[in-house]
């Protein structure tokens, strides 16, 4: 398990209350095919979310993973671009949350880039991106931004500025795992840094 010092950067606070909170818009330019005017994207680091159905239970320490055999809450979200997005059953599918706290979150992105360009992500497989946790509206260099540069090719759902998201998935900290079937049920969920091989497996055992 992470040390309590590293998780006290990644613990991602579910606001109480009101949570007041400025976003950073990163705006992009579009070429138009047969349009001398470029299209101006607005890349929104912060995105409202809608949660549907019950929220899965958080770890306990020293215990199994309570989650396993439950169903997943439908998330609704946008992209940085505030193009429609949803986690939802259908398609057996792989959550990864991530923000920009740490090096355990860099590392994982690094390791699922190199997975994905050595061709082994399924046909099958519907890979989710979550962007959450603290500090994404007041950060210099937006998530957003530093994905691109890392080639990141999954998409992306952002969490809204309390987190909610991650809160509905029982996801405590970054970077974290949920794999689903296609029946919306949690098959493996993990927080804290993780060797590639492990979530690799357990997609093998879901997918054939």
């Amino acid at each position: 398990e992470p040390s309590s010092g590293g998780n006290q950067r990644r613990i991602l606070f579910v606001a109480l209350g009101t949570v007041i909170a400025a976003v950073i818009a990163v705006v992009v330019v579009v070429s138009t095919g047969g349009s001398s005017t470029p299209k101006l994207i607005t890349l929104l680091q912060v995105q409202p979310v809608r949660i549907t159905g019950e929220p899965l239970p958080t770890p306990e320490a020293g215990a199994s993973d309570n989650s396993l055999g439950k169903s997943v809450p439908r998330i609704d979200g946008k992209t940085f671009g505030s193009r429609s997005i949803s986690i939802k059953p259908g398609k057996p599918t792989l959550v990864v949350a991530i923000n920009r706290a740490d090096a355990d979150v860099q590392a994982e992105v690094e390791a699922l880039v190199q997975w994905h360009h050595a061709y082994l992500t399924p046909e099958a497989l519907n890979v989710i991106t979550l962007v959450t946790g603290p500090d994404r509206d007041g950060a210099a260099d937006p998530v957003s931004s530093w994905l691109v540069r890392e080639e990141w090719p999954f998409p992306v759902l952002v969490d809204d500025a309390a987190s909610s998201a991650a809160a509905a998935l029982g996801f405590l900290a970054t970077p974290a795992f949920l794999i689903v079937g296609t029946d919306g049920i949690v098959r493996f969920r993990a927080l804290g840094a993780l060797p590639i091989d492990r979530p690799v497996l357990e997609l093998k055992n879901q997918l054939g």
